[in-house]
């Protein structure tokens, strides 16, 4: 049945299931049949994955039975352009196909197609190109990298313990291959020289060998006397036995200790110092010999060689003093004052006056011809007439019986015998009783470059009853006769009594400005208190003219009444070092003290030089007071400057009191406080005392108001460049009849206490009432150079009856 059916089914095998059939094989039949589909077209029924309309597939197979294979697979692969052939390509030219097309390869991995050296398969070369295509640039597995050593002290040398391979030599590290010893020295090296410090400097495996840079030198040393032969030396770190270092010196002799380098030379013939000379000159044993140029026999010490043997022009001795002078040796007799020290002696001036003198010894004997004069009160040497020499004045303070005073004028050089009343300068007070005796050498107070005086008159009455005077004379001085009037500045008291110029000051500068002043005293001045006195200074340079003392630019006054402030004044000198001179200044009256003399006891005032102009109270400004050194209404205490005459460098101070009884009634004393003088004092505080011995001598004579004269001075007599201190008694002498006598003790003077006649010069006058010593005075009149001393003797009658004189005694020098 159902045969040969028009609606029969055709079927075809479909053994792979893929749902077509193989169509060379059909059947027709009505009914279904397993394993057979209607679709035919399968060109493999055995691969279920072939058959048409399937995916194409890159396997050499028909998959989609279109008669085609691999056309349009799904599955190609992907191939990259291999430009240089090397079998790698880039992944920007890709290709999908089957089989690989010509110039293409499979890998994508060339990293430089262009170059065939360039990929995954090559070997990393340090070129600067990544050859291995790994991304990476001549990395340190490279195949020709380089092995770098450590330097850690940067010496160029590497490391062997410390390595790494690199392309390129990494910081800290260096080619060198690994020969440095010690990468912690940068001094430690192969390149390094050698040195003796316990090192392998050149890391060579020993230390310190003989061939050391600085490996020192050693010679044999056969004496053993630390020097050795210079002929056998070694180079050496570490000393050998038996041999010492060079040093520069050799042994000039090994065999004998005694003679090396270091011995020194004497005088025996050898070279004992091994220098090449023998007996030289600087030979242990050398002589020291002086030149003698004048070939006196005596060398001169300051010029001297040393030598074994003495060289010609040579002395043994060193004592010469003028090598330029064959008359000038210690063998020498002393000529004396010629300027020369001829025999040397240096120490001692056998020249120099020493031992007991009296006026009549003096080298010059300046008399008063004129009877009841009383020439030699005051004393003043000034340079009269611009010769360069001092002259000499002498003040009278009675000039006859009218008290008017004188004052007498000598040019130096002088005669051994003067007539004191026919000299070059006389001037006489115009009243009676003025006593214008009193003669001061200022300096130059108006700056004019000239030497001028002045002289004070207590008594005066010009500005009123006793108000006092001082005429100023501006140098330089013409012959003649002068009065008051002539006088080129006038200075007087401001009241009665004022009594100013019973003291004038000398020579000062008060404000250290180079130029003199002048300085003066009121012992009568009346304000602030009764009688308190005042001390004044007039700054320079002056100018011509009348001047009352209120016109001072600075006036210290007294502070109590009756205090008689300038009793005595003078310039004291630069006390405190300050550039400004000191005022000394005494008064009567000092009620701070616990005197209990009902006479008063005197006071003395150092005041500080540069005090500001205007007036002031005397204790309220001084710079020392020294107290109850006196005991004499009115005759207060009184201050001199004596220079350094205990030779400290520094300006010492002298007080004396006339009245002083210790070993004579009101015989006088001296007290010298040693500098510099600050703060309080007492006579207990003395540095030394120097006393009068007779009954009235009144040794440091001063008689303030009446005749101003002066017993203390200073100078150098002896030409031994020390103060020498001088003191006078008006009325001291053997015999206590006023002869007066004067004391000369040569400096420096040590502590203690002297009496006047212990002086190494004594000088007294010749009769009873001489007053020789009522004023002494140290200068230098004859332009020798040398100190001169001058004794004023107002009762002297060698003249004239009490015309009195000025003795002169030359100082010597060698």
């Amino acid at each position: 049945m159902d045969e040969d059916a028009i609606d029969a089914y055709t079927w075809y095998p479909d053994y792979d299931g893929d749902g077509y059939g193989n169509d060379t094989i059909s059947f027709v039949v009505c009914d279904t049949m397993d394993d057979h589909v209607q679709q035919a077209g399968d060109c493999d029924d055995w691969d279920e994955q072939t058959f048409p309309g399937a995916d194409e597939r890159c396997d050499g197979e028909d998959n989609d039975c279109d008669g085609e294979t691999d056309e349009d697979a799904v599955d190609p692969a992907t191939w990259y352009q291999d430009a240089d052939g090397d079998g790698f390509g880039t992944i920007d030219t890709a290709v999908e196909a089957c089989e690989a097309p010509e110039g293409y390869v499979e890998s994508a991995t060339d990293c430089d197609d262009d170059n065939a050296a360039a990929n995954p398969r090559a070997d990393e070369l340090c070129n600067d190109v990544d050859d291995d295509c790994d991304g990476e640039v001549d990395e340190d597995a490279a195949a020709d990298a380089s092995t770098w050593y450590a330097d850690a002290d940067g010496d160029s040398y590497g490391y062997a313990d410390d390595w790494l391979i690199a392309c390129n030599m990494p910081s800290g590290y260096v080619a060198d291959d690994d020969t440095d010893c010690d990468d912690g020295d940068a001094s430690v090296n192969p390149g390094a020289t050698e040195l003796c410090n316990g090192k392998d400097d050149d890391c060579d495996g020993d230390e310190d060998e003989d061939d050391a840079d600085d490996a020192p030198t050693w010679y044999t040393d056969a004496d053993g006397d630390s020097f050795g032969d210079d002929s056998t030396s070694v180079t050496a770190c570490s000393q050998p036995s038996g041999t010492v270092e060079a040093g520069g010196l050799a042994d000039c002799d090994d065999s004998d200790a005694q003679v090396n380098p270091d011995a020194a030379e004497v005088c025996d013939g050898q070279d004992n110092d091994c220098d090449g000379d023998v007996d030289e000159d600087d030979a242990i044993d050398a002589s020291t010999w002086y030149v003698d140029a004048d070939g006196d026999g005596y060398g001169d010490e300051t010029s001297t060689s040393t030598a074994c043997s003495q060289p010609s022009g040579h002395s043994a001795s060193s004592d010469d003093c003028d090598d330029l002078d064959a008359s000038v040796n210690p063998g020498a007799s002393e000529v004396c004052n010629n300027g020369a020290d001829d025999d040397c002696d240096g120490g001692s001036n056998s020249c120099a006056l020493a031992g007991s003198y009296t006026t009549a010894d003096a080298d010059a004997a300046l008399l008063c011809t004129e009877s009841s004069i009383g020439a030699g009160g005051s004393l003043a040497a000034v340079d009269m007439d611009d010769d360069g020499l001092q002259d000499v004045l002498a003040g009278a303070f009675r000039d006859g019986d009218d008290y008017n005073g004188a004052v007498y004028g000598l040019l130096s050089p002088l005669s051994a015998s003067e007539d004191l009343s026919a000299g070059w300068f006389y001037f006489q007070g115009d009243d009676s009783w003025d006593k214008a005796g009193n003669v001061v050498p200022l300096g130059d107070v108006n700056g004019d470059g000239y030497d001028d005086l002045a002289i004070g008159a207590s008594f005066d009455d010009l500005a009123g009853s006793s108000s006092g005077s001082v005429w100023v004379f501006f140098g330089p001085i013409a012959s003649g006769s002068y009065g008051p009037s002539d006088a080129d500045i006038t200075i007087t008291g401001a009241a009665d009594y004022d009594q100013v110029g019973a003291w004038v000051g000398g020579r000062g500068d008060f404000d250290g400005d180079g130029q003199d002043d002048l300085l003066l005293s009121s012992t009568g001045y009346d304000s602030p208190y009764s009688g308190a006195g005042a001390v004044a200074v007039f700054l320079g340079p002056l100018i011509a003219g009348s001047f009352d003392l209120e016109q001072a630019d600075v006036l210290i006054t007294g502070s109590e009444t009756s205090a008689a402030l300038g009793n005595h004044v003078t310039w004291l000198g630069d006390l405190d070092g300050d550039g400004d001179d000191e005022i000394g200044a005494g008064g009567s009256v000092d009620s701070t003290t616990s005197c209990s003399s009902f006479m008063g006891c005197g006071v003395g005032y150092v005041f500080d030089g540069g005090l500001a102009p205007g007036t002031h109270d005397a204790v309220s400004v001084y710079l020392a007071r020294l107290s109850g050194l006196t005991a004499m209404y009115y005759y207060g205490n009184t201050l001199w400057p004596v220079g350094d005459v205990d030779g400290d460098g520094n300006i010492d101070l002298g007080a004396s009191d006339i009245y002083d009884s210790t070993y004579g009634s009101w015989a006088g004393r001296v007290d010298i406080f040693s500098g510099p003088i600050t703060g309080e004092y007492g006579s207990s505080d003395a540095w030394l005392s120097i006393y009068g011995e007779n009954y009235q001598g009144q040794l440091g004579y001063v008689s303030t108001a009446y005749d101003n004269s002066s017993g203390v001075s200073y100078g150098d007599l002896d030409g031994d460049g020390n103060d020498d201190l001088v003191l006078s008694g008006a009325k001291e002498g053997t015999s206590g009849a006023a002869e007066g006598a004067t004391g000369v003790f040569y400096g420096p003077l040590t502590s203690g206490s002297l009496l006047l006649s212990d002086a190494d010069v004594y000088v007294e006058g010749q009769a009873a009432a001489d007053y020789a010593g009522l004023a002494c005075l140290v200068t230098d009149v004859d332009g020798d150079g040398y100190d001169d001393l001058l004794i004023g003797a107002s009762g002297e009658d060698d003249g004239a009856t009490d015309g009195g004189a000025v003795f002169v005694f030359y100082g010597l020098g060698i």
